[in-house]
């Protein structure tokens, strides 16, 4: 079981949302919104309003959520006579922070360190990118980043077909670019917009099967957030004014556009380094955040047995189990993956801090715009998650 602490997180009040004016997504992204799907089927054009609503909002959280980060360089303030709100919202900041990625600022008056640093240098270039300020690359790329809505827009080019960017129409296998040339010499590649992949055993498919089982994806190397149908038929935005106390933790953290967007940014802005290096990231400033293999409350990793694939009964095992690893998502497994069992005395942000969905949910719950959590009440421990696990019986 989680401690009394973590069991107050899930007891929540709420403090005001205010709407924010819109953000101009297409500025740093390439995103289709006027393409019919005869055009390109990858054009996110019926759902537009949409992801501009959600775009919206997860700017407005991760604004909020960078300021709050920056609090925490400062001293805990002081109680004004009644006024306590500044303190508070101090407080939660730094709670939250430990209770999803190990890190406490407080804990025995230490100042941010290089935990704390790699957090914050994930929030802002996404904050900095959402605000329309800048969007670099990821990598060296003369390609814009850009959002596509769904994969039937790629089309599989076979070795022998003409690339549809060389100027000659030479086949694939031989394109003037070297680079294609020696990675697609046998397979063929799927395309689309100046991209090139190859996927194992998908060369000869009607549709690239990038979005099986997934939300959202993001490939870092090519510059891309995909945003897979099922996340498309999803609510856009929390609506935060119908948010109660005694809200489930994982229900503000569920199907909802604007969260998926805020984990695929993790993916996409805490990426650093050359992903094209064997075995990246390998060098001192290399990073890439990901899906990790979710642990139990004694950090022995999780698989998923045969017959149960929606996880809700996994297991540990050894690392050689042939059955499937169950990821670390929601609340709980990433409150796990960064503290552990309740009476560990060291937390393990190394082992969070390229989680994607502890940024994802760290913004979400600790954002001034949102639900704000009393951790001053005791007891309200979070009975059910979205997926239906509750927490009593999470494997031990």
């Amino acid at each position: 079981m989680f401690p009394t602490w973590w069991a107050a997180l899930g007891v929540l009040s709420l403090v005001g949302f205010s709407e924010v004016d819109g953000l101009n997504i297409q500025g740093p992204w390439d995103i289709d919104f006027t393409s019919e799907p005869a055009e390109d089927m990858n054009t996110c054009k019926y759902y537009k309003h949409k992801i501009e609503q959600a775009y919206d909002q997860v700017g407005e959280i991760v604004t909020s959520t960078l300021s709050n980060l920056e609090q925490l360089r400062m001293d805990r303030p002081e109680a004004e006579g009644t006024i306590t709100f500044a303190r508070d919202l101090w407080d939660l900041s730094d709670r939250t922070l430990q209770a999803f990625f190990g890190i406490s600022v407080n804990h025995a008056h230490a100042r941010p360190g290089i935990w704390w640093e790699k957090v914050h240098e994930v929030f802002e270039p996404m904050d900095m990118t959402l605000q329309g300020k800048v969007n670099h690359a990821r990598y060296e790329s003369t390609i814009k980043p850009a959002i596509a809505c769904g994969t039937k827009g790629w089309r599989y080019i076979a070795p022998d077909k003409p690339d549809p960017e060389d100027p000659e129409g030479k086949p694939l296998r031989e394109t003037k670019d070297p680079k294609k040339a020696s990675l697609f010499k046998d397979t063929g590649a799927w395309y689309w917009k100046h991209r090139y992949l190859w996927i194992p055993g998908q060369s000869n498919e009607n549709e690239l099967k990038l979005c099986t089982g997934a939300r959202g994806i993001t490939l870092v190397q090519e510059d891309l957030i995909t945003i897979c149908d099922t996340a498309l038929g999803e609510q856009a935005t929390l609506d935060w004014m119908k948010v109660t106390q005694g809200t489930h933790l994982d229900d503000l953290t569920g199907n909802i556009m604007s969260y998926n967007l805020l984990h695929e940014f993790a993916h996409f802005f805490g990426a650093r380094g050359n992903p094209s290096l064997p075995g990246w990231p390998n060098g001192d400033n290399d990073r890439i955040v990901i899906d990790p293999q979710a642990v139990n409350f004694n950090r022995q990793p999780l698989y998923v047995p045969p017959g149960n694939p929606d996880g809700s009964t996994p297991h540990p095992g050894p690392e050689d189990n042939p059955n499937k690893i169950l990821l670390a998502y929601g609340v709980p497994y990433i409150m796990w993956l960064a503290n552990g069992h309740p009476r560990a005395t060291q937390p393990m942000p190394e082992l969070v801090i390229n989680a994607a969905d502890a940024y994802a949910i760290y913004a979400s719950l600790t954002n001034g715009t949102g639900p704000r959590m009393d951790l001053q009440i005791g007891g309200g421990e979070v009975t059910k998650t979205s997926s239906d696990l509750s927490l009593s019986n999470l494997p031990s």
